[in-house]
């Protein structure tokens, strides 16, 4: 006997980044981070349980192997103890959109979380499904809760979780440019072991404070420039990092500096890098297309 279900999440920018895990607690996220949810781009998660010989999964019909696949584990088991099952499994992840273009774990883990716990019956909220989705990502957690949320790292005794502080009827601007890219997007900074890393950790509990401000009061201005301001701190500490790693392509910093030439001409964008490269420009949703123009030919 076999049990399916399918659930789906979208990808997250991350607004207020996450900086590391805490080298105390495997997986533990150092600081609070930010995100918000893009839409229309979708992860569909397909998930069965039954009499397999082995776990497996496919994302856009690619075996999923390695640390990837023991990562899903992870985040299953948890779920499959909660539910007191034994059974394997087997996952089909559909992204409709180019998966190295954006955040795709986020909402890859996100689906997972939610089809495996509708699969084996756990009512459970989204709080709960959101520490469980944390287990493969971060900001899997965000991409459970939705719109703008915040991931907290838990109280003692708690393990991290998110919540929504602004849902979708707070509307902002994201053009994604797809930039060509050489680097892995899972490349680690090195920043943990950097001088300065104590300090960009302080400089994200301040951000992350004034952003969830912003985000309840529904202040899209503020919640752009906070972003950059993020990006720019965060990137800072990588470069003194082990390797000094800088996972900017060139057309990013073109970008960038198209972003600053938009708003010296009065439209109001601004310009974020995640973790792994990924570049986004953020402004109000009366002038996507003023920022889609700008950045087109780049």
């Amino acid at each position: 006997m076999t049990v399916k279900a399918s659930a789906k999440a979208h990808p997250v920018q991350e607004l207020i980044k996450h900086r590391g895990s805490s080298k105390d607690s495997i997986g533990m996220p150092t600081q609070d981070s930010i995100s918000v949810c893009l839409s229309p781009p979708t992860t569909h998660a397909t998930i069965e349980f039954g009499d397999f010989e082995n776990d497996s999964a496919k994302v856009d019909g690619h075996d999923v192997g390695g640390n990837e696949l023991g990562m899903v584990v992870d985040l299953v088991d948890a779920v499959r103890f909660k539910a007191e099952c034994t059974s394997r499994f087997r996952i089909e992840l559909k992204n409709d959109f180019p998966t190295r273009v954006l955040d795709s774990p986020s909402s890859c883990f996100a689906a997972i979380a939610l089809a495996a716990c509708k699969a084996l019956n756990l009512d459970l909220g989204l709080k709960e499904v959101s520490k469980l989705a944390r287990k493969g990502v971060p900001s899997s957690a965000q991409s459970v809760t939705g719109g703008f949320s915040r991931l907290k790292t838990g109280f003692i005794g708690e393990e991290p979780f998110s919540y929504q502080l602004a849902s979708e009827e707070l509307q902002m601007g994201i053009v994604v440019p797809l930039l060509p890219h050489s680097l892995p997007f899972d490349v680690p900074h090195g920043a943990q072991d950097t001088p300065r890393f104590p300090s960009s950790v302080g400089d994200a509990a301040r951000l992350v404070d004034a952003m969830e401000l912003a985000a309840r009061e529904g202040d899209v201005g503020r919640v752009c420039m906070l972003t950059e301001e993020d990006t720019l701190i965060l990137h800072g500490i990588s470069l003194t990092g082990v390797g000094e790693e800088f996972a900017w392509p060139s057309a990013t910093l073109k970008i960038i500096h198209a972003v600053k030439s938009m708003r010296d001409g009065g439209i109001p964008a601004f310009f974020s890098v995640d973790n792994g490269g990924r570049v986004y420009i953020n402004t109000r949703m009366d002038r996507v297309k003023d920022v889609e123009a700008s950045v087109k030919d780049l």
